[in-house]
């Protein structure tokens, strides 16, 4: 399996004078888990700010990639709802490895399917800013209908909150 790995030491411009090499196998879900073969993968600044620093459940070679969209490919037991052959986008969990590669595993509650009409690069570049935006919005803000919402604009969850505003 082909994947891209933060293998540098701190700091984003950084890379080891021979870089490790090698091809990760593709992995298995496990119970509750699926597996996605990727078709497009949004980087988020929180991708490259965990690639500086690394995280200490990492192991490495890690592979980055939090926002990933692509079909799924097998279900792990006591999935239900997912079948091989849909459409998902899903936020992955930092500690493990991500999207930046052909295939990637996430926990059955993260997935949202993927309608027709939508690219998978514009899938993938939705699970990060619309989780943030629903976050400020629903849970922090807790706009209801009648509430007026300035939204500033700049960035793609300022995007993904103007649909969480509306009654």
């Amino acid at each position: 399996m082909g994947a891209h790995h933060a293998c540098s030491g701190p700091g984003p411009h950084r890379h080891p004078r021979h870089p490790p090499t090698g091809r990760p196998s593709v992995p298995d879900p496990g119970p509750g888990q699926f597996r996605v073969r990727v078709e497009a993968c949004g980087l988020n600044p929180l991708d490259y700010q965990v690639a500086v620093g690394g995280h200490l459940e990492w192991a490495w070679l890690h592979v980055l990639g939090l926002d990933v969209a692509g079909r799924v490919d097998a279900v792990g037991d006591g999935v239900t709802g997912i079948l091989p052959g849909q459409r998902v986008a899903f936020h992955g969990d930092l500690r493990r490895p991500g999207g930046l590669a052909e295939y990637a595993l996430a926990d059955a509650p993260t997935v949202a399917v993927v309608p027709d009409e939508l690219s998978a690069v514009t899938a993938a570049a939705m699970p990060c800013a619309g989780m943030t935006a629903y976050q400020a919005v629903v849970r922090r803000l807790h706009v209801k209908a009648g509430d007026t919402v300035l939204v500033t604009a700049g960035w793609s969850a300022s995007c993904a909150a103007m649909p969480c505003c509306r009654p």
